[in-house]
């Protein structure tokens, strides 16, 4: 028979946990400020160029993004011909993630 050992969680992991959820949530948001509901794809490709030149991870509409995902989403999308890249920038960002990574590799 197998046991199975339970994990209690000690009050110091817990607080680095609550600790490291703060920090996410903390994070910057690229784009526009004070802005409410989501990001034309203007603005929505602008933001994830901010992240490329900051190279600082941010979240764009949400979603956190890091200086690698944002550069190839960037390389992709400058590669693109004008009909593809109105298409890409209609996209959400996890999509467009998707779609880089797929292309880039």
């Amino acid at each position: 028979m197998t046991e199975y050992l339970s994990y209690q969680q000690t009050e110091a992991e817990a607080a680095d946990r609550a600790n490291l959820a703060e920090a996410v949530r903390a994070m910057p948001k690229a784009g526009p400020k004070n802005r409410k509901g989501p990001l034309t794809p203007e603005e929505r490709i602008a933001a994830i160029r901010q992240v490329v030149t900051s190279w600082q991870c941010a979240r764009v509409e949400g979603l956190l993004v890091d200086g690698t995902t944002a550069r190839a989403i960037v390389t992709v999308y400058d590669a693109l011909n004008e009909t593809n890249k109105a298409k890409m920038a209609t996209l959400p960002v996890r999509k467009m993630a998707a779609v880089a990574w797929k292309l880039v590799r």
